[in-house]
């Protein structure tokens, strides 16, 4: 409103309490409509208003949160619950292969699986948890996370794997715990302001030496000349990397350094004006903006059948996050690097083609079955240098 100065009338006392930000009236219409003035920097003063207490931080506050330790861990699902394990404490996540049924003791141990020449008894994280029994859910989401407790690998089977979170160590919260089973290996709550909250596990507090013990007794025959000890010094003296692998028209793979976090597609998705036709938009994730490659798009392929089942792999660049949108993660695997073999190229060529340049290594890698599975290397760097070429 365009007011003449007459028409505003400044309090001579300031007003108290709730009032305290009017300092001045409108008298609109001949003094027959009043309208309050709110004045701005007084809003300022307001306590508890946590946008306010947000850009109120100290620079000293906010340098101890840039020298926080910044952590990343995977998430899954299991018995309708959303749990977290630091991603150095896994050592694969597979998909679910043949199990063979075991004779272990334990109710929750759902079988035995050979991964590569050792065997490995699998949970089942929802029974071990005491979350009621499984409701018979679709196999092929379903993985297993596989964690090396008291010196022998261990598989968790879960309903799905969810995400790569990347998040500060001060951000996890204690939760208070009553005297129930397990209760040490719930090592706090990382608070999600857009998804479900993730409670944290401690794989240290996971399985006690007994209950390891009870799991794996009677069967060292199953084992043969390479026991757990074994394989592990083999493993140790190899050189071993993680592979992330996912889904286009192809099977991709990339290595898990290269991958900042994987993350759902939010529906609070902007696309500003101008943005070619494979940049789906940017989204905000913890105070930054994220531009969200459509990779299915930027390769002219056609759109996926089930976007439901669609992730995004972060990935940190000099000018700051991308994220490419892939039809699909499949696995987390641990492969050694001195036994891929290669592949000739001009077997691949059609993929080759399609993909741009961007696919420099076609391998084949066993999987847990011991079956040879071709994996097309993706080249991040390259892929992430030529759109900021193309964005600059």
């Amino acid at each position: 409103m365009n007011v003449p100065p007459e028409a505003v009338c400044s309090y001579q006392d300031a007003p108290e309490g709730n009032k305290a930000v009017i300092r001045s009236v409108l008298k609109l219409q001949g003094g027959d409509r009043l309208v309050e003035v709110i004045e701005p920097t007084s809003l300022l003063k307001i306590e508890n208003i946590a946008a306010v207490i947000e850009q109120g931080k100290t620079p000293s506050e906010e340098l101890t949160r840039k020298k926080a330790k910044r952590c990343q861990c995977i998430s899954f699902g299991a018995g309708g619950v959303e749990f977290g394990l630091e991603i150095s404490a896994i050592r694969e996540i597979v998909r679910v292969p043949e199990i063979k049924r075991s004779v272990l003791a334990v109710d929750y141990c759902v079988g035995m699986v050979n991964l590569r020449g050792m065997i490995i008894p699998i949970l089942d994280l929802q029974r071990f948890l005491k979350l009621g029994e499984p409701q018979g859910m679709d196999i092929e989401k379903k993985r297993i996370v596989v964690l090396k407790l008291e010196q022998v690998q261990v598989g968790f089977l879960v309903d799905s794997v969810d995400s790569i979170v990347t998040y500060f160590e001060d951000e996890v919260l204690p939760i208070p715990l009553f005297q129930q089973d397990k209760m040490d290996m719930m090592a706090g709550m990382l608070p999600r302001p857009n998804g479900v909250n993730i409670l944290f596990l401690n794989e240290e507090k996971m399985l006690t030496a007994s209950e390891v013990v009870e799991i794996t007794r009677g069967h060292s025959s199953l084992y043969g000349k390479d026991d757990n000890r074994t394989q592990a010094t083999k493993e140790k003296s190899s050189d071993r990397k993680p592979y992330i692998s996912f889904k286009l028209d192809y099977l991709l793979s990339a290595r898990l350094s290269s991958i900042d976090e994987i993350a759902k597609v939010s529906e609070e998705i902007m696309k500003p004006p101008g943005y070619p036709n494979y940049v789906v938009g940017v989204m905000k994730m913890r105070g930054e903006v994220v531009m969200l490659i459509d990779l299915r798009a930027y390769y002219g392929m056609t759109p996926t059948e089930n976007p439901a089942n669609s992730r995004i792999l972060i990935i940190k660049t000099a000018r700051g996050k991308m994220g490419l949108l892939v039809d699909s993660v499949e696995s987390i695997d641990t492969v050694d690097e001195s036994k891929k073999l290669q592949i000739p190229m001009i077997l691949a060529q059609t993929a080759a083609a399609a993909m741009r340049g961007d696919m420099r290594e076609v391998v084949e890698m066993a999987d847990l079955s011991g079956n040879k599975k071709t994996f097309m290397i993706l080249d991040v760097p390259e892929l992430m240098k030529r759109l900021e070429q193309q964005a600059a």
